[in-house]
């Protein structure tokens, strides 16, 4: 009677573990199968969650409801993706501005973006679920040592 009742043990936990794999299996499934750059780009707005800059010298960051050492409050800023490579981004004053964009790599991980009459190149992009990673180098004063990486994350 024991051997029988260690048999049964000894199933139902092998039973167990092969649902627990399976299902394990099943959930890794669903999250790596991300949309590429180009489609997950416009499903929705962005707004920056996460900012890390060196400025004339000086590194800054700012965290979205959390520390800002950028002397700018970037909580208004945001922008809109439309798939005919136009978009709206509002700055962090709150006005809106009209940009086009595009693709400048076939792998989608460089982006071109174009407002005030001056184009910035995001590398390095990549869009992870709900966010979006980037960095960019900025000439500013007509200082192009300057960079900017930040994390952007979608509007529910």
């Amino acid at each position: 009677m024991k051997s029988r009742i260690d048999l049964i043990k000894v199933i139902c936990s092998i039973l167990l573990i092969a649902i627990f794999q399976i299902s394990c299996g099943k959930t890794s499934r669903v999250q790596t199968s991300q949309l590429p750059n180009d489609k997950a780009l416009v499903q929705k707005d962005w707004v920056v969650d996460q900012l890390h800059h060196v400025i004339a010298g000086k590194y800054s960051a700012y965290q979205r409801n959390g520390d800002n050492t950028t002397g700018t409050n970037y909580d208004n800023l945001r922008f809109t993706f439309h798939p005919d490579g136009t978009g709206i981004h509002v700055n962090e004053n709150g006005k809106s501005v009209d940009f086009t964009w595009r693709f400048t790599s076939e792998d989608k991980r460089s982006l071109a973006l174009t407002e005030y009459g001056r184009t910035d190149n995001w590398q390095m992009l990549d869009i992870k679920g709900r966010y979006l990673y980037a960095s960019v180098n900025l000439t500013l004063n007509g200082d192009p040592n300057n960079i900017e990486t930040f994390r952007l994350v979608q509007i529910p």
